[in-house]
Order: C-alpha cells, then structure tokens, then sequence
C-alpha cells in the first residue's frame, strides 16, 4: 500500500467529514493568498488532495447508507433499515 494512501486512510478514520472539509478550505485560502513558496504550495497541494479524498470517501459512504435505507423496487420504495456499525460511523 502506497504512502500517500495510508496518509488517506489515516485521515479518514481520524477526521469527521465536517473537520476535513474546514482543513480544506483553510488550505485553499492559504493557496489562494499567494504567499506560500513553490514547495509550500506543493504540500499543501497534497494534503488538499488527501483532505478531498477524505470527504469523498465519507460522502460515498452516507451515499450508500441512504441507498440501504431506502431503495426502489417495482417502482415502489421501500425503507430498509440500517444498522450502524463502527466501521460506518
């Protein structure tokens, strides 16, 4: 396993989606500011893409949660019911 997907992973299990999402925009306000040297810019690049793959990680796992709760059949819905483990919180 690649270093840069361990970091994602780390992240993910340690970051609410609402806490990667705030260090995302902070970083992009950092970027944006212009200040930051090539290689600042770089890292941060990085830890931007990490933070992005978090949130979209956690928006594919609500994303399949609802898609258990309720999901159509012969056109009609039916709700399911989902249970929570910790892997899914």
């Amino acid at each position: 396993m690649g270093l840069k997907k361990k970091t994602a992973q780390t992240l993910e299990q340690n970051l609410s989606f609402e806490d990667a999402l705030s260090q995302l925009e902070l970083l992009i306000a950092d970027m944006e500011r212009g200040s930051l040297t090539l290689e600042d810019a770089l890292a941060k690049y990085a830890e931007g893409l990490n933070l992005s793959r978090v949130c979209l990680g956690k928006l594919n796992n609500v994303e399949s949660a609802i898609n258990k709760i309720v999901q159509e059949t012969n056109g009609q819905w039916v709700e399911n019911p989902l249970l929570l483990t910790e892997e899914n919180t």
